[in-house]
């Protein structure tokens, strides 16, 4: 099954949607406005025609969020909507919400929303070596270079991996 990306039009990098990973089974749409894409992405979650689906939405309603997390749990395909930090506020259906922040050499992921208890700390991801992590840095927004906090005492080690 392939796996589909979602997203406005916009400028586009020689990486695609893909990131520089390979290229195969990947298939991928711009809409020309949000509601689009939105419907386009409704629509793949409740065929079943891919494995998998990146949405790129900078903006959308709590209904709309709603119904996109009920045509998800109908089905099979794997949904990640990706949103701007900004929108970490703004209530979700989601059971699981990530922040994605530059790190050191890699990524901090805060934990905005699970099940379970609260997860004060973010994770630390490096990506050193990453096939996508030097290839295209000009195409994204740039890894932060400084190295690491250490982990308090007690906590889970600062560098994971």
């Amino acid at each position: 099954r392939c796996a589909c990306c979602v997203r406005r039009s916009c400028a586009r990098g020689a990486a695609g949607p893909t990131g520089g990973l390979a290229r195969e089974g990947w298939w991928g749409t711009r809409a020309a406005r949000g509601p689009d894409a939105l419907w386009s992405a409704e629509q793949i979650l409740h065929s079943g025609s891919c494995g998998a689906l990146l949405l790129w939405q900078s903006e959308a309603r709590a209904e709309t969020l709603r119904r996109l997390h009920l045509a998800a749990q109908g089905g099979s395909t794997v949904f990640w909507l990706l949103r701007p930090l900004a929108a970490a506020g703004q209530a979700s259906p989601a059971p699981l919400r990530l922040g994605l922040l530059p790190a050191a050499h890699g990524i901090a992921v805060d934990i905005l929303k699970r099940r379970g208890p609260r997860r004060d700390a973010p994770l630390y991801l490096r990506l050193d070596g990453a096939p996508f992590s030097h290839a295209h840095s000009s195409l994204y927004a740039t890894l932060d270079s400084r190295a690491p906090a250490l982990a308090a005492a007690g906590n889970l080690p600062a560098v994971l991996g």
